[in-house]
């Protein structure tokens, strides 16, 4: 009988301050081509998990999206990613599932097979599992077992704790590496050239 597939948990708290629109809005509502950029990534790794989970701001108004649950990273302002780790995990803990998978919300072309190869990349002893490229790991595209949550607890707890790749220093940890391609797949759309250079390769490479 074959694993039952993980949730995956979208990190969506960020404001857009590089990218136009109001500034405490989410850059995961601008627009790319023809939708919003976090359908894009939603359309990508929605096949690929069993659930998915936005995670917004606390004060941010959730839209309603079909097939998608909202979480709150309330409790740990400022503390960026790691906070929605921790809001994804400990829904993962209270709904009994074992494997988290990670991604944010400015990554259009987020791989079709993020969630296999990532899965593939962690042995017994893998509290995590990060996806890198030639030119950097990736940590917000990433794969956790509920088993890190009390770490992640810790450092949110801990305001000279590092941010989520000091955390997966001092963690087991696998990684796995993705060849250079156009488009990019980790590409991440912070700024105007950005969403720009990703509505270049949209129409072709979709």
């Amino acid at each position: 009988m074959p694993e039952p597939r993980p949730p995956g948990a979208i990190l969506a708290g960020g404001a857009s301050r590089r990218l136009s629109g109001p500034a405490q809005a989410s850059k995961a509502f601008a627009t790319l081509g023809d939708r919003e950029l976090v359908q894009h990534v939603i359309d990508r790794l929605a096949p690929q998990v069993d659930r998915l989970w936005l995670v917004l701001a606390p004060d941010a108004e959730a839209p309603k999206i079909d097939g998608v649950d909202f979480l709150s990273d309330e409790g740990s302002p400022g503390r960026g990613p790691l906070a929605g780790l921790g809001a994804a995990l400990a829904r993962l803990e209270a709904t009994g599932g074992q494997w988290l998978v990670l991604a944010p919300c400015d990554t259009p072309f987020l791989p079709r097979d993020l969630v296999d190869r990532l899965l593939a990349g962690a042995d017994q002893d893998t509290l995590a599992v990060v996806a890198e490229d030639a030119s950097r790991v990736h940590p917000t595209c990433s794969a956790w077992r509920v088993q890190a949550l009390p770490a992640v607890r810790a450092a949110l707890a801990d305001p000279r704790a590092p941010g989520l790749m000091g955390l997966l220093d001092d963690l087991p940890h696998g990684r796995v590496r993705w060849s250079d391609i156009e488009p990019p797949p980790f590409l991440n759309v912070n700024a105007p050239d950005d969403l720009e250079r990703a509505a270049r390769w949209l129409e072709p490479r979709s």
